[in-house]
């Protein structure tokens, strides 16, 4: 969505949050599908495909995400946290995932950031 965004000649750090999530819900129609037939065509997901797709933006499916998370993190104690590597991008000021990123080999140095 950011490289969306740089070729409208937008820049991230200047929107907000509400902003980005309309962005998303405009984005939902026209990728969402894609990524739903990626899904029922390479991998073996038991699901009833009649119901119609829901998001972990929707409300009734956040509230569930959040309850989830607080008990396996919180209660659980199953979700690791600490120090490790993750793919920066300086321009849009957010971490990527591994999906995301082009690898390529430079020569280079490492910033450790700790929080204390």
């Amino acid at each position: 969505m950011v490289a969306k965004l740089k070729e409208q000649g937008l820049i991230k750090r200047y929107y907000s949050e509400e902003f980005f999530e309309a962005m998303a819900w405009d984005w939902t129609p026209e990728y969402g599908g894609v990524i739903l037939e990626t899904i029922k065509e390479n991998w073996a997901v038991r699901r009833d495909w009649g119901d119609p797709p829901s998001s972990t933006m929707d409300d009734n499916m956040s509230a569930s995400v959040i309850k989830v998370f607080v008990d396996t993190y919180i209660n659980k104690g199953l979700i690791y946290r600490g120090y490790r590597m993750v793919n920066w991008d300086p321009e849009a000021k957010t971490t990527l995932s591994d999906e995301e990123v082009i690898y390529e080999e430079r020569q280079g140095f490492v910033v450790l950031f700790f929080d204390y």
